[in-house]
């Protein structure tokens, strides 16, 4: 009830700012969780200065926190940033300021409890995703995933740097599928239910188009890969936020 209230209250405000500052104020923040050691793991808010102030919830965001020597760290602003967490050990996680007009709905799992190697999610400035994305550090360690500056996503991206069970070489025993790490560079537009395997890797200024399935590394910039697997389409291309009528209109402020 008081939740609905606030919000026909916040529909007889004009701006923008003060709604989000009466939210903020009237509802109860998502408490992060029960049970975590504070001591060993830290969501800190980076300032524009560099300066960080330790949280323990954050309007908007679900963090389940099962394990110790994790860190995240969120820059403002945080007004827009959407953030479901659950992870164990050693994890560090660093997200830039999102898009200013659609928030960022992150998932991130880790399926082992114990694990002594420490992966890294990074997410660049201006990263914006339409639904929830997926990112899964998977059980044996290792394997960062680094998304670069100004990324678009669409619904239903799915992240994976390994595989949630082990396969071996039937004569030696050898482990062949360990994590690989999975790099995104800047400037990227990427369709709808594609999914990036571990060792993946997409150069700048490139689209990866709807449900592709990407298993390797794609080094050169401006091209356009789709399909299962995915391979280059197209060379020679980039891509604009705007629709195509805003755009050939000269609407791109």
């Amino acid at each position: 009830m008081k939740k609905l209230l606030v919000n026909i209250l916040c529909g007889f405000v004009p701006s923008k700012k003060l709604r989000h500052a009466i939210r903020h104020k009237c509802l109860p923040r998502r408490i992060v969780g029960d049970g975590i050691d504070w001591e060993s793991n830290h969501i800190w808010i980076v300032a524009p200065d560099g300066t960080r102030r330790a949280v323990r919830s954050l309007p908007g965001c679900e963090f389940k926190i099962r394990g110790k020597n994790n860190n995240i760290c969120l820059h403002e602003p945080v007004g827009k940033l959407k953030l479901r967490l659950d992870i164990s050990s050693n994890v560090n996680i660093t997200i830039y300021p999102v898009h200013s007009w659609v928030g960022a709905d992150i998932f991130v799992w880790r399926a082992t409890e114990e694990c002594n190697k420490v992966v890294n999610l990074n997410i660049g400035a201006g990263f914006s995703s339409t639904t929830q994305l997926k990112v899964s550090f998977t059980q044996g360690g290792g394997g960062d995933v680094t998304i670069g500056n100004d990324c678009m996503f669409s619904w239903g991206v799915s992240i994976h740097n390994g595989d949630y069970h082990t396969m071996l070489d039937n004569d030696t025993k050898k482990v062949l599928n360990h994590n690989k790490s999975i790099v995104i560079g800047n400037h990227v537009w990427v369709g709808g239910d594609a999914l990036f395997l571990k060792g993946a890797q997409i150069a700048d200024n490139s689209i990866v188009g709807m449900r592709s399935v990407v298993t390797h590394k794609f080094n050169e910039p401006n091209v356009a890969i789709a399909g299962v697997p995915a391979r280059i389409v197209k060379r020679n291309v980039n891509w604009d936020r705007h629709c195509i009528a805003d755009y050939e209109a000269g609407k791109r402020q």
